[in-house]
């Protein structure tokens, strides 16, 4: 496991709100909350950078084959 940095920063009061609620809810702390979010979001855009960079290669190959028609 890499080493743990602190981050300081400031959020919404409902978001602190939400937060300290699912804490409770699930017994997992807030700083263990907003890094789980930050995994999906990281996650989301690692998929998103995935799935364009194969619509490209769908696309050249589709270029490709109507060259070759």
């Amino acid at each position: 496991m890499a080493g743990l940095v602190r981050v300081n920063t400031r959020i919404g009061e409902h978001h602190n709100e939400w937060l300290d609620k699912e804490s409770e809810r699930t017994g997992i702390s807030k700083s263990g909350l907003i890094q789980l979010a930050i995994d999906s979001y990281k996650m989301q855009n690692e998929v998103i950078y995935t799935l364009d960079q194969m619509t490209k290669k769908i696309d050249n190959l589709g270029n490709l084959i109507e060259e070759k028609s």
